[in-house]
C-alpha cells in the first residue's frame, strides 16, 4: 500500500535558507562545503540561510544538482517568501 503523501502548508514565510538548512543537517554539510558545491562565497550560503539574500534563477539550479530537489521548487519558494515579505506577513 503506497505511503500517504503529506502536505507542507505552514503558516508562516518560508524560504529556501529554511530548506537548505535541513538538506545540510540531514547530509552533514557545513556552509563551507555548500559555497564550495555550488560555486558561492560562505556569505552568500549564510545569506541564503537567513532569508537575507534572494535565490536567483543560477544558485537555485546549483542547489537542485546539490539537493535534487528541482530548481522550480526553490524559485517558487524564494517567489512566495518574497511575496509575504512585502505584504508584511
Amino acid at each position: 500500500m503506497p505511503e500517504p503523501k503529506l502536505k507542507f502548508e505552514p503558516d508562516y514565510p518560508v524560504y529556501p535558507g529554511m530548506l537548505l538548512q535541513e538538506i545540510m543537517e540531514d547530509n552533514n554539510l557545513t556552509v563551507e562545503e555548500v559555497a564550495a558545491n555550488i560555486s558561492c562565497t560562505r556569505g552568500t550560503v549564510e545569506g541564503i540561510l537567513t532569508g537575507k539574500v534572494e535565490l536567483l534563477p543560477f544558485l537555485a539550479e546549483r542547489l537542485a544538482d546539490l539537493s535534487k530537489i528541482d530548481k522550480d521548487t526553490w524559485l517558487r519558494m524564494e517567489q512566495s517568501y518574497r511575496a509575504s515579505i512585502h505584504k508584511g506577513t
